[in-house]
């Protein structure tokens, strides 16, 4: 019982500081440069950080599928300055 109150709890916490963002452009040749070298999802998930980029200008996506050519290759394709692995926080 405790764990479903402790996991109904932190639902509520994130869906209230939930911001959803509905992509404002598709971005068709960033998405064909993206998936040559990105999988599906994960393309889609880097172009509405794209996206984002115009509204937060220093915004930082974190991941936990780190390569460092294929993050390198994402900067390179997008307005993505900043992508951080995930592992550096995990102690």
């Amino acid at each position: 019982m405790d764990f479903n109150s402790d996991v109904y709890s932190r639902e509520k916490k994130f869906s209230s500081n939930l911001q959803l963002h509905i992509r404002k452009k598709e971005y068709p040749k960033i998405k064909q440069a993206l998936r040559k070298e990105i999988h599906y999802p994960d393309y889609e998930i880097f172009l509405d950080a794209h996206d984002l980029c115009f509204i937060h200008k220093n915004l930082e996506f974190i991941t936990s599928d780190y390569a460092e050519k294929k993050i390198d290759y994402v900067k390179s394709q997008t307005n993505i300055t900043r992508i951080t692995d995930l592992r550096k926080f995990i102690f």
